[in-house]
């Protein structure tokens, strides 16, 4: 394939696919420090039911649920990025309980409620975000649950 060709293809993959496409661990501000954190001060432990939205590769998800022990689910649009996502927890963290969906998140209605979600700096990758805010404090949030989100505008 030629440079030109390959730039083309690569210039047309989504930020998410890009990501997805070359395994990069979408790694947040702060790295383990911000997730420990967010651990401790949300009292994130094995009781809880974690939602990453757009998840990316699922660093995030994995890890929270591998130091924690609660049980994670990570969704994004992206195909791409949740098999890389999944092909991350069987090879790095297999014995996290976490699963990897791609789905649109603002058309996402689980069965049962989440007591902590984390939306990272995601947000204004949405179409409408006050929608999916609105969505995730209707139909995905647990009472008293918490969320964690960052914005990069």
């Amino acid at each position: 394939m030629n440079e030109d060709k390959l730039i083309k293809i690569i210039n047309n993959l989504s930020y998410t696919d890009f990501v997805g496409e070359i395994n990069q661990w979408n790694t947040l501000p702060g790295s383990y420090i911000t997730l420990n954190k967010w651990i401790n001060f949300s009292n994130l432990n094995s009781n809880s039911r974690y939602l990453d939205v757009a998840c990316t590769t699922g660093i995030k998800s994995r890890t929270i649920s591998e130091l924690t022990g609660c049980k994670a689910l990570g969704v994004d649009i992206s195909k791409k990025s949740i098999q890389s996502a999944i092909f991350n927890k069987e090879m790095y963290t297999p014995e996290a309980d976490v699963e990897y969906h791609n789905i649109d998140a603002t058309k996402f209605h689980p069965k049962e409620k989440f007591s902590h979600i984390s939306f990272g700096a995601s947000l204004r990758f949405f179409d409408n975000p006050k929608k999916m805010l609105e969505h995730s404090l209707k139909d995905l949030l647990s009472t008293n649950g918490f969320y964690w989100l960052r914005n990069f505008m």
